[in-house]
């Protein structure tokens, strides 16, 4: 086993340093990602720390543009529903409809139908 030299191991605050990431934010990328996809641990742990060397810096940075690749190549995202929103207040049609059923006279739903094409905005 060949042992890299101290001054070529680095602890989590000099990896994240290095990638410009805060501690919090590479802690849980590593907990999520514990290992590449040869299935080689990111980092040594030693007790309560982990030991980077940059070889696993070069690792998490491939890692994360094969992240970025995937999210971009899955495909197009499905359109986004149209939102249906509730108007404030009732329409023109709606109020002749709720006055034909008052009034028992389905006459009166025509004639808000007719209304709405006589008073369309322009």
């Amino acid at each position: 086993m060949v042992l890299m030299p101290l001054r070529q191991r680095l602890e989590i605050e000099q990896v994240a340093n290095a990638l410009h990431v805060t501690v919090r934010w590479l802690q849980e990328w590593l907990r999520a990602h514990p290992v590449d996809a040869a299935g080689e641990p990111y980092c040594t742990p030693v007790g309560r720390k982990r030991i980077f060397h940059p070889s696993d810096i070069t690792r998490i940075e491939k890692a994360l543009r094969e992240d970025i690749k995937r999210r971009y190549t899955s495909g197009r995202c499905a359109p986004a529903k149209r939102r249906i929103l509730k108007s404030e207040a009732p329409s023109q049609e709606s109020m002749w409809r709720r006055a034909a059923e008052l009034l028992n006279d389905p006459s009166l739903i025509e004639a808000g139908k007719n209304w709405r094409t006589k008073h369309r905005d322009p």
